[in-house]
């Protein structure tokens, strides 16, 4: 199961939300990018900065722009693209995906 934490680091439309936590359940995953469920409605453009692992001693730091965000069943539900940047392990996460993939074909 992927574990999710996100904070937004830059909103510009809603500047009351830089620093908020917010809660992400993962609906879907690539490389470079995620979907989940939030409990509040984020515009594109939003940066945030997402911890995200399989296992809660493992988990990357990564960044991330919201590509879109619509209510499915009444609950909003995100699109982000993660970012490259110095500052944060996008390789690591990729690595690990990686190897998360491979060992769920061997199953």
């Amino acid at each position: 199961r992927l574990l999710t934490v996100a904070t937004v680091t830059q909103c510009d439309k809603d500047q009351s939300l830089n620093g908020c936590p917010i809660r992400c359940e993962s609906v879907d995953i690539s490389g470079h990018g995620l979907q989940f469920r939030s409990d509040i409605q984020l515009q594109a453009g939003t940066l945030l900065s997402i911890s995200i692992g399989f296992n809660p001693k493992e988990t990357y730091s990564v960044e991330a722009k919201v590509r879109w965000s619509k209510l499915e069943n009444g609950e909003p539900t995100v699109g982000v693209q993660l970012l490259e940047d110095k500052e944060c392990d996008l390789e690591g996460w990729l690595e690990l995906l990686r190897t998360y993939l491979e060992q769920k074909k061997v199953e």
